[in-house]
């Protein structure tokens, strides 16, 4: 509430609120996470957290922080601005690419670090995803994604949430964000439908062309959408004959 006002608690508050933190300890999971959504929603997010911080309550709440985080992670959310949004409150808390995007966070911890809290399947895909997005969108500062690439992370739902917090880490890394910038521009100026166009090829050209079935259809199916999504294959005939190629060679 004080955060939401824009109120600075008393002293006296403050301290009753910090000797009573243990007592938080028995709060379900689901409870911890419905308030913390709550305040993801609402106006002033990370001035929220940053209390949250001073009295103890994340770290309690939160074990397994390295010490320099919380605040570190509270200015990510901040540059964000309000709402925050529960998606991007959750990847913010608990995803080390948002301070590092070039270091791949293990899912085992991702996962022990989710499961206090016992979000819903949706929420931990979510955040699984906002991770690998915020890896990809970092590896483009060094090389421009391909057309394929970049239709594929477009049509991720939490691609929305990514690009709001690649943009807030860079900014607090002091780091460019042309690279970003650019691809989001080009994402816009496509067409919608680009993002999933209908595939050349189908599970039975594969089975025509008598192909085995393990390991390779899979392989094949994605190498084709790959290169339909890149544009070197732009109808039909182009996709099966580059489909008798490598059945013909075999691959």
């Amino acid at each position: 509430v004080a955060a939401d006002l824009a109120l600075t608690p008393a002293v006296e508050t403050l301290a009753g609120a910090r000797a009573s933190v243990d007592s938080i300890v028995g709060v379900s999971g689901e409870r911890g996470l419905a308030e913390l959504s709550t305040l993801f929603t609402r106006a002033r997010s990370a001035r929220g957290l940053a209390l949250l911080h001073e009295l103890g309550v994340i770290e309690r709440a939160l074990p397994g922080l390295a010490a320099s985080e919380p605040e570190r992670r509270i200015a990510v959310a901040a540059r964000i601005g309000d709402p925050l949004g529960v998606l991007e409150g959750l990847c913010v808390l608990f995803l080390s690419e948002v301070l590092d995007p070039g270091q791949a966070q293990d899912r085992g911890e991702l996962e022990r670090r989710l499961e206090p809290l016992h979000p819903a399947r949706e929420q931990r895909h979510g955040v699984r995803e906002g991770g690998e997005l915020l890896q990809e969108s970092e590896r483009w500062s060094a090389r421009p994604p391909r057309r394929s690439e970049l239709l594929r992370a477009g049509r991720k739902a939490s691609w929305p949430v990514a690009v709001r917090i690649a943009r807030a880490s860079l900014a607090e890394r002091q780091s460019p964000g042309a690279a970003l910038d650019e691809a989001v521009a080009r994402l816009a100026q496509g067409d919608p439908s680009e993002l999933r166009p209908q595939p050349l090829l189908q599970a039975t050209d594969l089975a025509a062309a008598s192909l085995p079935r393990v390991p390779r259809w899979g392989e094949l199916l994605v190498a084709a959408e790959t290169a339909q999504l890149d544009g070197e294959l732009r109808t039909r005939e182009d996709a099966l004959r580059w489909l008798g190629e490598r059945a013909a060679e075999g691959r």
